[in-house]
């Protein structure tokens, strides 16, 4: 015979012969389980109890831990974005402070301090955003570090720059809130959590008062004995400029009249200028002279040539050094005129002045 799948030939097996059925009498029927012979199961509750399996049950890592909550995110958030606001305002008044104290001559540090207790804020506000939502203990520490620095800094170093105490109370507060979120993460008692920040703040606002105290006195006490002074230079005044400037004098020589490069009348004003400072200083840079004629204020005239007191107007003179320097002011008629002298940039208004005549 052929086979259908492989086309090979092969013997048939011969047949046995069945046996016969005898009539009235069944097969028997195969012993195989019900569901051996069915292919299916029975249902689980006809099964018994303990053949059931248990159900599966969740097993947790013992060193798996929680996701953060990240409380205070948002209220972080805001307050590192206020601390780089305040960067950039602290730094312009820092600036115009530090400036007014180099020409007044006062040797205050605040505008220094100014920008010291800026930076730190814009560190401390940086830090803040970036872990905001950890709730470890250097996202919480570090900015209140900067803070509080800033704060001391602002705090013992106010004078004449008053906004400084005020930023330096606003950095204590930024640095307390800090320690406050800290201790409330780590669920400190209540107490004690709002307590420490308390007294903190507490203490670098006392600590301002009476820094700021002791500027407004020391100031308050250099300004009567520059009143003082004033009054008895105007007691013994013989009507000849003696004015002493932030760190410089100048006394009223001499002076002559001319004519400018058109042929018009104008005044050369002769003066000395003495250097009493610390450092280096031209008369153009820290005084201010004015002519006034008939009561309005004569402008500056341009003459043809030049001499070496004209240039020593802008020439620095050295601690302790003096120099004749000269100014020409345009006239109108040859009537007297008056010479006012001041400081450059004064908050006093002080000035001394002399009535001049041309006849």
């Amino acid at each position: 015979m052929l086979c259908r799948n492989c086309k090979k030939r092969f013997k048939p097996r011969k047949k046995t012969a069945e046996k016969a059925e005898r009539p009235g009498e069944e097969r028997p029927r195969s012993k195989r389980p019900e569901a051996q012979r069915t292919g299916r199961e029975r249902p689980a509750a006809a099964r018994p109890a303990a053949a059931r399996p248990e159900p599966r049950r969740p097993v947790y890592d013992a060193y798996e831990r929680e996701e953060p909550s990240e409380r205070f995110k948002t209220f972080r958030l805001i307050t590192g974005i206020i601390s780089v606001i305040l960067f950039l305002l602290i730094t312009l008044q820092s600036c115009a402070a530090g400036l007014g104290n180099i020409l007044s001559a006062n040797g205050e540090a605040s505008g220094s301090a100014g920008f010291i207790l800026a930076l730190m804020m814009m560190v401390g506000g940086i830090v803040t955003i970036c872990m905001r939502k950890k709730e470890s203990v250097p996202a919480f520490i570090v900015p209140f570090i900067f803070y509080t620095v800033g704060a001391l800094l602002g705090a013992a170093n106010v004078g004449s720059y008053a906004d400084l105490a005020i930023w330096s109370v606003l950095a204590a507060v930024f640095g307390a809130l800090h320690l406050l979120f800290l201790f409330l993460c780590r669920d400190v008692n209540i107490i004690l959590s709002i307590l420490v920040p308390v007294l903190i703040v507490a203490a670098i606002v006392g600590f301002t008062v009476m820094s700021t105290k002791g500027s407004e006195e020391g100031g308050s006490t250099d300004a009567s004995s520059g009143n003082q002074g004033a009054s008895d230079d105007g007691a013994e005044d013989d009507g000849v400029i003696n004015f002493n400037g932030s760190g410089y004098n100048i006394t009223l020589t001499r002076t002559e009249t001319g004519s400018d490069y058109e042929g018009n009348p104008c005044v050369y004003v002769y003066y000395t200028f003495t250097n009493t400072g610390e450092q280096n200083l031209s008369p153009a840079a820290v005084s201010y002279l004015q002519v006034f004629q008939n009561g309005v204020s004569c402008e500056r005239a341009i003459t043809s040539e030049i001499n070496e007191q004209m240039n020593n107007y802008s020439n620095e003179v050295q601690p302790g050094g003096s120099s004749e320097a000269c100014e020409v002011f345009s006239l109108t008629d040859t009537s007297d005129i008056t010479v006012e002298v001041s400081d450059f940039l004064s908050a006093s208004g002080e000035k001394d002045s002399q009535v001049i005549q041309l006849q």
